[in-house]
């Protein structure tokens, strides 16, 4: 984590009184531009607040990145925020940008490029295992808008990208991230504020027109701006720890900025307290009618992300909700393919495919609480027989679902289970083509104790 260091100018000073929380506040005593540079450039995230803070920011943040920093570290705070934040103050504004970036990894150099799209961030790959861990896995791959990633590990085309965050959404493992935001910096940063509210995360290149516009035409709720790289680093799973926290979510991207992309592209649709890609001039309005979001819980990070998307799909009333992210899963099986073996429930690592015996039946059960949307059962099926999505159904969660059923196939000397019928059926004709003996064919009939007893009554000497 990197240290954090909040700059203010004379008269902002007076007003956040020499500290913010833990945060010792320096006075900004020439140029505001270079004194936040100079800190950056010494290593330490930056929240800066003084009169204009706004107007300077984009220029501010273009330096950053010229100069091969990742502008995400640097929060400004202008004090025209106070007069659409529903009596929040400009000390706790600081307060929560600072906890923000204060809970982010510590900036990475050179993570910046310069394309036809500017000065842009790309993301990072935190774990290459995770990532081959699932085989087949082309997630990030085929949800980027610009065609910027290739391979496995997906490798970015730096000419291509626009820094917008989409794969980061569709990681299902969650190792694919934009450099310093993620789940947890998100939470410390909403921590700092009362619920009931509006956040608005609002990218660099729009922040300056949308606190002007929301200066002058005060929506007259309590809004609170998160400034990003791109408004859709904030991907669908953040935006449901936001409302979980008590936060409507409205997402401000100008459609005419070429860097934009599509958003969620369609994931949270039915969740009314949730708006993606509204322009600035239609900001005040959006925000004004939104319905107000209702506090589910203190954190985020105390239960599991199903059980944060069941929470409130549950208070919003939703039987049915395309997740986009990589928090709840459900699985459909095709049952002709389906041979009700134990691959894909031998890998999940969550539990939520499990093969239940129920008498003379064999089935494969899913347990939707407990699914992550992680994808190594789809990769692990030899058969494919499984297709996994972002989705959640309330006629599902708590309960354990039969997906596939068979008849158990059982040791023919003994009666032990070995597994399902049509496994062993489909095994047995493979055997049978590759030209197995009769003896190795009646031992695929047997459960492991009834063969060793064959070998050993057939041994020389017993």
């Amino acid at each position: 984590m990197p240290p954090v260091v909040l700059l203010a100018s004379e008269s902002a000073y007076s007003g956040l009184e020499g500290r913010v929380g833990v945060y010792r506040v320096r006075r900004i005593t020439g140029e505001p531009a270079k004194a936040i540079l100079e800190n950056l450039f010494r290593g330490s995230a930056v929240v800066a607040a003084y009169d204009g803070a706004a107007e300077e920011a984009l220029r501010v943040w273009t330096e950053i990145a010229r100069r091969g920093v990742n502008p995400f570290y640097y929060m400004p705070v202008d004090p025209a925020e106070e007069g659409f934040s529903g009596g929040l103050s400009l000390s706790v504004l600081a307060r929560a940008r600072a906890s923000l970036l204060a809970a982010a990894p510590s900036p990475r150099v050179g993570a910046v490029t310069s394309n036809v799209f500017g000065r842009v961030v790309l993301p990072v790959l935190t774990s290459e295992a995770s990532c081959l861990m699932l085989r087949g896995c082309t997630a990030c791959v085929e949800s980027c808008p610009r065609d910027a990633l290739q391979g496995k590990p997906p490798r970015v085309d730096a000419g291509s990208c626009s820094g917008c965050g989409v794969c980061t959404a569709a990681c299902p493992v969650s190792v694919l991230e934009m450099p310093g935001f993620s789940f947890r910096p998100l939470e410390y940063f909403l921590d700092q504020l009362p619920p009931n509210g509006v956040l608005v995360p609002v990218c660099h290149s729009s922040y300056a027109r949308l606190v002007k516009r929301l200066s002058a035409e005060s929506p007259g709720r309590r809004t609170v701006l998160l400034p990003l790289p791109c408004s859709s680093w904030l991907t669908p799973l953040h935006a449901l720890q936001s409302l979980y926290r008590g936060f409507s979510v409205v997402s401000v991207c100008d459609p005419g900025d070429e860097a934009c992309s599509s958003g969620y592209d369609g994931a949270l649709r039915g969740l009314p307290a949730v708006l993606e890609s509204v322009s600035v001039e239609r900001a005040a309005t959006v925000i004004r009618g939104i319905p107000e979001a209702t506090q589910l819980g203190d954190s985020a990070l105390s239960i599991s992300r199903p059980e944060l998307v069941h929470r409130v799909a549950r208070a919003y009333s939703v039987d049915a909700l395309n997740v986009g992210s990589p928090a709840i899963g459900d699985v459909e099986v095709d049952t002709v393919k389906c041979m009700v073996c134990d691959a894909c429930s031998a890998t999940c690592p969550y539990g939520a495919l499990s093969l239940v015996v129920e008498g003379d039946r064999i089935k494969l059960v899913f347990d939707h609480a407990r699914c992550t949307a992680c994808h190594m059962c789809e990769y692990a099926c030899p058969y494919g027989a499984i297709r996994v999505s972002y989705t959640y159904r309330a006629d599902r969660y708590g309960r354990r679902v039969a997906l596939a059923d068979d008849e158990v196939a059982r040791c023919r000397m003994c009666g032990a289970p070995l597994g399902s019928m049509k496994m062993m059926r489909h095994v047995e004709e493979q055997m049978r083509r590759m030209g197995a003996s009769e003896l190795a064919l009646r031992q695929l009939w047997l459960c492991p104790k009834c063969k060793l007893r064959g070998l050993s009554e057939s041994s020389p000497g017993d």
